[in-house]
């Protein structure tokens, strides 16, 4: 058994430590690795619990397009047997490609890199891949996330070679982690709820699942602290701390490290920090009172929670849905005469946001800007009707019993009460249909979160991986272990109760 490991960006941690379990508790012997950033790499080289063979550094392999010539017959190759149908794909997932972000801030959408740099960038990239993976011959993948030109090369490669690939998948209720062959879709726990919903099988965790549900209608709550609006209120006083003496002898010091620290092509530069901070404390400096409205009472509306930026809940799962202020455009032309679309942004994006963003929204004439610091599940139970990209929110509007219409792949979409829309034309009427005859299935919704749960641990997943920095305390943690005996499962290791 040989298990390839794609650790991207700040998983490394959290991934070395699923290894280490799989090794000590499930005897699998041999691994190798793609880190996706150098402080990964570092991670992995400075331990002696697993010797990955090969270990590769995508930022190193990134810089080699510099001096790659540009080979149209290997690019259509490659587009003709791993295209879908072409190999844009690979490139619009990766942020810094495409829009500079990282080493920029987000709004950026100026990409650093020429179209044949791009095709150099993928060219080099996809040679090494293939290469790993004939040389290596994994048995299986496991990745995080796909969120980069490397990973999502990787995982269609593998598929495509016969190699089978493990993701993790979090579907935001609660801390559940759930593991997938398919980075859009929940594969393990759809088996098990179409046989639920056949009548083959009584799922053990339906009274849970009804337990979960219950819970979460007398008491929303988001899956974790830091998408809970109280969690992101920027104070103004707040954005000139900075110059106080203890702080700004700090930020000092932190400035200097960023001149003489090495640096990758995802890295931020200096002049872009600064440039992109200072216009970050401006904007939530000056607020945006005058253009967020409160909801108003019976009034009839549509809620549109705007995803937050970068996610991959964007750029994989709703890659042609990226023009968010057009979605909502088109929402709001389709919904009845006499009704509002409320759009509220993501906690975490204030600041981020251009006022030039939400005034270009404020010029549909149906459309309210709501104060993002308002509880979103408030909206969701006073709105008529619910649309979301593929954010949570539909999930939980959903369990609340409301009717949702989604636009990107999403794992809620298997419910048959969730309507999914692919071409503007039709959501009008999708919506007409949504409003006149939605009729709420408690009973497919408890079928679905069962078999949800039964392919999922409790795992406090991103303190883990973003916060937490003490090895140990990652390995030994009861969610890290259980996740490590699901894989195990998923790979045939073992077949223990979790």
């Amino acid at each position: 058994m040989k298990i390839l490991f794609f650790l991207h960006r700040n998983f490394a941690r959290f991934g070395h430590a699923l290894a280490v379990n799989l090794k000590e508790k499930h005897l699998v012997e041999n691994f190798s690795a793609y880190a996706h950033l150098r402080l990964a790499k570092e991670i992995l080289e400075s331990q002696n619990d697993i010797k990955y063979e090969p270990l590769l550094l995508d930022e190193d392999i990134h810089e080699k397009y510099k001096k790659e010539k540009i080979d149209y017959e290997f690019l259509k190759k490659l587009e003709n047997d791993y295209g879908l149908p072409n190999l844009w794909p690979h490139i619009t997932i990766d942020r810094t490609l495409m829009y500079s972000i990282l080493p920029r801030e987000y709004p950026s959408d100026k990409p650093m890199y020429s179209h044949e740099d791009m095709l150099r960038i993928l060219q080099v990239k996809a040679k090494t891949i293939i290469k790993l993976l004939e040389e290596t011959k994994p048995d299986y993948i496991f990745l995080s996330f796909i969120g980069a030109t490397s990973s999502m090369l990787l995982y269609h490669l593998a598929r495509k070679m016969g190699v089978k690939t493990i993701l993790i998948y979090l579907p935001g209720i609660k801390n559940l982690l759930s593991l997938t062959e398919d980075y859009n879709r929940l594969t393990f726990s759809e088996k098990i709820f179409e046989r639920i919903q056949c009548g083959d099988y009584k799922s053990p965790r339906a009274d849970e699942a009804r337990k979960i549900i219950d819970e979460f209608r007398k008491k929303p709550a988001t899956y974790h602290t830091m998408n809970k609006p109280q969690k992101n209120i920027v104070h103004r006083f707040k954005q000139i701390k900075f110059i106080l003496p203890g702080n700004l002898w700090k930020n000092l010091i932190f400035l200097s490290q960023m001149v003489f620290k090495k640096r990758d092509y995802s890295e931020e530069r200096l002049d872009w920090f600064l440039i992109d901070r200072v216009k970050r404390k401006f904007r939530s400096i000056i607020g945006y009172n005058d253009i967020f409205e409160n909801p108003k009472d019976n009034e009839d509306f549509c809620f549109f929670p705007l995803n937050a930026e970068p996610e991959i809940t964007l750029y994989l799962y709703a890659p042609f849905h990226l023009n968010q202020p057009e979605i909502a455009r088109q929402i709001a032309r389709s919904l009845p005469v006499g009704f509002k679309l409320y759009v509220k942004d993501h906690p975490i994006m204030y600041g981020y946001r251009t006022r030039r963003f939400y005034k270009e929204l404020k010029k549909i004439p149906n459309v309210k800007i709501i104060n993002s610091q308002i509880s979103g599940y408030d909206l969701i139970k006073k709105a008529k009707i619910v649309t979301t990209i593929s954010g949570t929110a539909g999930w939980e509007a959903t369990v609340l019993k409301k009717p949702v219409i989604t636009f990107g792949d999403v794992f809620y979409n298997k419910l048959s009460i969730i309507k999914n829309c692919k071409t503007p034309e039709r959501l009008p009427y999708l919506i007409k249909e949504q409003l006149e005859t939605f009729k709420h299935n408690e009973e497919e919704l408890v079928n679905f979160l069962s078999a949800i749960l039964e392919e999922s641990v409790n795992v406090d997943f991103l303190d883990l991986w973003l916060t937490e920095r003490n090895f140990e305390k990652i390995k030994n943690d009861t969610g890290t272990k259980k996740l490590a005996s699901l894989i195990a499962n998923k790979i045939g290791l073992n077949k223990q109760t979790l």
